[in-house]
């Protein structure tokens, strides 16, 4: 329900009344955001099965078990079942352990009703309260300052601002104010840093600076990544292929007057040997496998084909305050004695007597505390922790303070320092420097001349340049306050510094062809110096600030995007509009962060990474994945996992369907040429049983070496093959095809070129196999067994089809030779076990024989070991030549 921002007359003094708050809870509802509507468990279970792939093999398991293949409908069965469980249970463990990570972010707030100051829960805050607001608290809605002193907030996840505002009840602001303007508001979800407040509440709920920001979320919601969409692709393809093959076969088997009923058995399974039916399982195999080696680096994983997606990615779109950097300002560097000194140049051992009155009033004109929790305003923490680094031994007793205003711009306490009255003052270096008529250097008081006053004007723009927030300190020698003719001592610069890390992670994901792009809401004076120090852009001419975005059109921000790295004082309506331009040009997004702020455009990039120890709830819900130690160095490992994961699916992918295509092409030569069929129904669907099965996952879980990071990302419009990974996948097809032919023809043709020679050899092979059932069963064996077995072969190639075997060995891919171990054994098995071999209508083979076929299925890793000394070869002599 819309809300009316008046406060309806609310009595300051008593609050409202309880029987008014009821009526107003009761019109407008808890001061909750609304969530997503939570799936029951069945139906997020039944949402696995929603995928094209899925669809035909279910058709096909449903048309088997009609013609009582019961085997055969049961694997297929087996194999959906299985992928619908894996990627159910995934879903599930990253649900709760986000839940696990949950925190209320405002459990309580403190009203004034009836007069009486109480403690509520903040779902029953309404429009019109009074909530009084003291340091450590959480802001419960969106309310105007009645009155205030000193109020500190931090509002960055929800501005992106680094700096805490100090809030002002006297700076009147209008709706257009940009919200990180508004110093007479305070904002649902931000944190009272210091100072108390009292004010009155004007918006709740989705009503409320974070509501309208959920509202956005709504309004984005997350497409199909593009793996969904290029396998969604590929089971179209296969599913018209399938019927097409069917209905070929079945006519063509009528036309020769075959057998319609085992002709159509053959052809239920043709179509079940075209589709890889192993391929949706492997798929959630290979995704879930990178989830839980991700979990080790802190990273939990919300949806399975997002890691994959991130692989892809070739713009990283990120926010600054706490994803770039710490979050909470340190001290860059400081000057004292006229002199500039970088932190690393100071000694820790110094006496120097400016040094130390320099950390005196930095100690004690100051109101943080850092000994539990680090309480108050960050610039003050920095000012503590900096000063605890050295041996600092004064005392001080204060005895009075005149506090920090955005008018005064300073503050000052007095009291007694190591036995003599003093003033310590601190603030803006304009304000500091304007009052002082003295500068203190190596420790003698001097006056402060022009041309020493131009001199500190230099090293303060020295510090400025950087985007350092310069503070000033000065002190004076009296009992009572007066900021006038005091002595100057010096400043020092602070940044919020980046996280450890990054800088290295810039430059490898450089290096990968995927770009770092800053949004922050920062300044752009504070932001191009965080860019510049991590080397994401080399000059402020890639930079741009927000309200220039506003007077773009879609097509021309599409052409800015193209020219900036850096986006500064952004809203999320405008981050937005940045992601939707980078993917207007074709370009697989991924945005991090973890404000409030940050979630619409979380949930519209292709990924959104949410950061979890800093992050917001909200962000975390808008996101695909979760740092779980906001360390932006975790997404390196994330990428290079996602390519990881593509290449798997792509060469196990190229795999299947080179090994079904040898079947089905085996199959569709022998009726062409009016043959009896070199496999029977049974052939075909335990070769897809020791192919499709644990080859498949041995592919699955190769682990990608550091060369793929070397890569540039692959185009958004690139489908799951590109034209030579064709050519590969038909050629490997035909090599298979046509050892299963040669080995189906060896005994026929061998025995007619002995006896009859080529003359009308077609024919008489036609007629032997016809009439002599003895050489039909040893021939179908020997198809049977080399479409087996050079499968399995084949599978080794395809692990790295750019590396040698003895390479390939390296990667101790133990599942791979297991499943060739196995794969070859379970051959031999149904081969020689004579109740088997029966029922398979095969015939046993002698050593020889196996032997001879054994090589004969060798053939695929031979051919791959020939092309791999070519490429290597090539690439020889191409490095040579450049």
């Amino acid at each position: 329900m819309a809300q009316n921002s008046k406060h309806n007359f609310t009595n300051y003094q008593t609050g409202l009344s309880k029987s008014e708050a009821k009526k107003r809870f009761e019109k407008y509802g808890p001061n909750v955001l609304k969530s997503d509507r939570k799936i029951p468990l069945l139906i997020k279970f039944l949402l696995q099965f929603d995928d094209i792939l899925i669809y035909i093999l279910l058709i096909s398991g449903i048309v088997s078990l009609l013609l009582k293949e019961i085997t055969d409908s049961l694997i297929i069965f087996f194999v959906v079942l299985m992928n619908g469980i894996i990627g159910f249970i995934q879903e599930e463990k990253a649900t709760k352990s986000l839940e696990a990570l949950k925190k209320m972010s405002s459990p309580s707030a403190v009203v004034r009703r009836d007069g009486e100051t109480i403690t509520i829960n903040a779902s029953e805050v309404v429009i019109g309260d009074i909530i009084i607001l003291q340091e450590g608290q959480a802001v419960p809605a969106d309310a105007k300052i009645i009155k205030s002193y000193s109020l500190l907030c931090d509002e960055s996840a929800l501005t992106g601002e680094s700096h805490p505002v100090l809030k002002d009840e006297t700076k009147i602001s209008k709706e257009s104010t940009p919200l990180a303007e508004k110093l007479d508001c305070v904002f649902m979800s931000t944190l009272v840093l210091a100072g108390n407040a009292e004010a009155i509440v004007e918006h709740t709920a989705m009503d409320t600076e974070i509501g309208k920001i959920a509202n956005l979320l709504d309004k984005n919601q997350k497409s199909e990544t593009n793996l969904q969409k290029k396998l969604a692709s590929l089971g179209k393809i296969l599913g018209i292929v399938t019927i097409f093959i069917c209905a070929f076969l079945f006519v063509l088997a009528v036309l020769q007057k075959r057998n319609v009923v085992e002709m159509f058995i053959t052809s239920i399974s043709l179509a079940v040997a075209a589709i890889p039916e192993g391929l949706p399982a492997v798929v959630t195999i290979v995704l879930a496998i990178g989830v839980q080696r991700l979990i080790k680096v802190n990273m939990i994983v919300r949806k399975l084909h997002s890691v994959e997606t991130l692989g892809a990615v070739s713009k990283i779109l990120t926010d600054k305050t706490g994803t770039l950097t710490e979050n909470q300002l340190t001290i860059k560097s400081l000057s004292y004695n006229s002199k500039i000194y970088k932190l690393q140049d100071v000694d820790v051992t110094t006496k120097e007597p400016t040094f130390n009155t320099l950390l005196s009033v930095m100690n004690f004109c100051n109101n943080a505390k850092i000994k539990n929790d680090r309480i108050g305003d960050p610039a003050e923490i920095a000012m503590l922790e900096f000063v605890n680094a050295f041996n600092f031994t004064y005392q001080f007793s204060k005895t009075n303070e005149i506090a920090f205003t955005s008018e005064r711009k300073m503050m000052s306490v007095i009291g007694n320092l190591n036995g003599m009255n003093y003033q310590l003052t601190k603030g803006a270096y304009e304000k500091i420097i304007s009052l002082c008529n003295k500068i203190i250097i190596n420790g003698e008081e001097v006056n402060l001349s022009p041309k020493l006053r131009r001199l500190q004007d230099f090293l303060v723009q020295q510090m400025t340049k950087k985007a350092l927030r310069v503070i000033a300190f000065s002190y004076k020698k009296t009992k009572v306050l007066d900021e006038t003719d005091m002595v100057f001592v010096g400043f020092v610069g602070m940044i919020d510094p980046p996280k450890r890390g990054v800088k290295e992670a810039v430059k490898i994901l450089k290096e990968a062809g995927i770009d770092t792009i800053m949004i922050t809401g920062d300044n752009i004076n504070t932001a191009y110096a965080i860019a510049h120090e991590l080397d994401i852009v080399n000059s402020s001419n890639e930079c741009v600030e927000g309200k220039y975005l506003d007077t773009l059109s879609d097509q021309r921000l599409k052409q800015l995007v193209k020219e900036k790295k850096v986006f500064a004082r952004t809203s999320p309506s405008q981050k937005i509009r940045i992601v939707e331009a980078y993917q207007q040009n074709d370009l697989i997004v991924a945005m991090t962060g973890d404000g409030v702020n940050d979630a619409p455009s979380l949930r519209k990039a292709d990924v959104g990474i949410a950061m979890g120890k800093n992050g917001t709830e909200v962000a975390k819900n808008a996101a695909d994945m979760v740092l779980l130690d906001d360390n932006y160095g975790s997404i390196l490992r994330a990428v290079k996992e996602g390519r990881g994961m593509f290449q798997n699916i792509k060469k196990t992918t190229m795999f299947l369907l080179s090994s079904n295509f040898a079947e089905v092409m085996a199959m569709i030569i022998g009726i062409i040429l009016s043959l009896p069929v070199p496999l029977i129904a049974v052939h075909i669907l335990w070769v897809n049983l020791i192919t499709d099965s644990l080859p498949a996952v041995a592919l699955s879980v190769d682990r990608c070496d550091d060369k793929i990071m070397k890569e540039k990302p692959r185009q958004k419009k690139e489908g799951l093959f590109v034209k030579k990974d064709y050519i590969l996948l038909l050629f490997y097809g035909v090599i298979i095809t046509l050892i299963t032919m040669i080995s189906y023809f060896i005994i026929p043709v061998s025995i007619i070129i002995k006896n009859q020679g080529l003359v009308n050899l077609l024919s008489n092979v036609r007629n032997i196999l016809e009439t002599d059932q003895v050489i039909l069963l040893k021939s179908r064996t020997f198809a049977f067994t080399t479409l087996g077995i050079s499968q399995l072969f084949h599978m080794i190639g395809m692990s790295d089809i750019k590396s040698f075997f003895y390479e390939i060995l390296k990667k101790k891919n133990y599942i791979m030779f297991l499943s060739l171990i196995i794969g070859i054994l379970l051959q031999v098995i149904v081969t020689e076990v004579p109740l088997l071999s029966d029922f398979f209508h095969i015939s046993q083979l002698s050593i020889n024989e196996w032997s001879f076929l054994i090589l004969v299925s060798s053939i695929p890793l031979i051919i791959h070991e020939i092309i791999v000394l070519i490429y290597k070869i090539e690439t020889h002599y191409r490095s040579l030549r450049g």
